[in-house]
């Protein structure tokens, strides 16, 4: 899922693909309904953002159709819990509780099923693993594979080179009839209909600004010589070394250069020489109050994303008003989003300098970024998943079917 792979370690993630299925029966001989959403983590500070949050905000507005409900973290341990951030909710003991957390990151962990579990795949690897969850489960109580509900959040073969993990990643797509599609953004739905991918049910959702970031806009704040950075060394698809190339084309070429601070915000990484006075310098992962204050200050952002999916930082740096430096990909023009967005369709590191450098000699002291204001470029009210009704009626028809 888009940013649901944001952790400082992709390796916990590839072990992931490969996770054991082990399981047991639940204790309760209830019939009721049980929605499982299955993500990697939600422990993690990274999980309040992009992808993560999205899942969760998507499961708790389906939660509303279903009394039981189950959350499962397949990569973290039950000591990792933080029953503070999660009030109301109780650690899985094998019961039918009301909301419960179970975490798999043991070797000797199993997942407790019910005959009525139903399932929320949030990326490839938990989209595997639920494959062969509810066929366990079907052998468990008798009865046929039913279809679960597939958030799909970005084209996730691309993570990979062509290689093992790009076919098991491309392989979840594969299943029509047992999946239910969940696209963020027409753009990505679009492409995958491009690559020939369908779906017997699929719904499309625009994602909405994280609330904690919407109650921290101040519109018309002025703003400073600051250029914000995405910066993921560990994301091939954020292409940190072209970035980096752009950057020092940029701090050659602007004369102004010296006069303005370029910060890193996403991945902790040691600072970065451009030239001989300037460095992009890492703030690490921030906390969402830290983010806020960053996108405030900055009058430039520059975000890459080689994927279909628009990405939400190039995103929330436009809701705060910055110029943004970004990149087409394929179907992908999010410059039709906001006129302070700037897409670039050739990504050389002359062309994303250009443009930054363009940006930079807009700066007035005591401004915002864009004087006139702009439109919203997310979802700031309203229902964001109005379909959840439909997807919980088409869950509990494929198990009376």
């Amino acid at each position: 899922m888009s940013e649901v792979s944001s952790t400082a370690n992709d390796s916990l993630l590839r072990v992931e693909g490969v996770l054991p299925v082990k399981t047991n029966r639940c204790n309760s001989k209830s019939e009721e309904y049980r929605l499982n959403l299955v993500l990697p983590f939600i422990c993690q500070k990274w999980a309040a953002y992009g992808g993560p949050a999205t899942a969760l905000r998507f499961f708790e507005a389906l939660s509303q159709h279903f009394k039981h409900v189950r959350i499962v973290s397949s990569s973290e341990r039950r000591e990792q819990f933080e029953p503070q951030r999660w009030p109301g909710w109780v650690l899985d003991d094998g019961n039918l509780a009301q909301r419960s957390i179970a975490f798999l990151g043991d070797e000797e962990s199993s997942l407790s099923l019910c005959p009525n579990d139903l399932f929320i795949a949030t990326w490839w690897a938990t989209a595997t693993y639920i494959k062969r969850v509810i066929q366990i489960q079907a052998k468990m109580f008798g009865g046929k594979s039913q279809r679960f509900v597939y958030l799909i959040q970005d084209y996730e073969p691309g993570f990979y080179p062509w290689s093992a993990d790009y076919a098991y990643a491309e392989a979840t797509y594969a299943g029509r009839n047992d999946t239910i599609a969940v696209f963020n953004t027409k753009l990505l739905a679009d492409y995958f209909g491009r690559q020939g991918w369908t779906f017997s049910e699929h719904h499309i959702f625009e994602p909405m600004l994280n609330p904690e970031l919407r109650t921290r806009i101040k519109r018309n704040t002025p703003k400073e010589r600051r250029l914000l950075v995405y910066g993921r060394p560990k994301a091939p698809r954020n292409a940190f070394p072209l970035v980096i190339d752009a950057l020092r084309v940029w701090a050659d070429q602007f004369p102004l250069a010296r006069e303005w601070d370029v910060m890193s915000a996403g991945w902790k990484h040691d600072d970065i020489p451009l030239n001989s006075d300037i460095s992009l310098k890492s703030l690490g992962l921030l906390g969402l109050r830290e983010y806020a204050q960053e996108l405030s200050r900055c009058w430039l952002g520059l975000s890459l994303m080689i994927s279909p999916h628009p990405s939400y930082p190039p995103l929330e740096m436009a809701e705060f008003g910055a110029w943004v430096v970004t990149n087409n990909f394929a179907n992908k023009d999010i410059s039709r989003y906001s006129p302070n967005i700037l897409s670039v369709t050739t990504l050389t590191p002359e062309e994303i300098a250009d443009k930054l450098a363009w940006c930079c000699a807009q700066y007035r002291e005591g401004l915002c970024a864009v004087v006139e204001g702009i439109p919203s470029v997310l979802r700031s009210e309203g229902d964001e998943f109005p379909f959840s009704a439909t997807i919980a009626n088409s869950l509990r028809a494929a198990y009376t079917s």
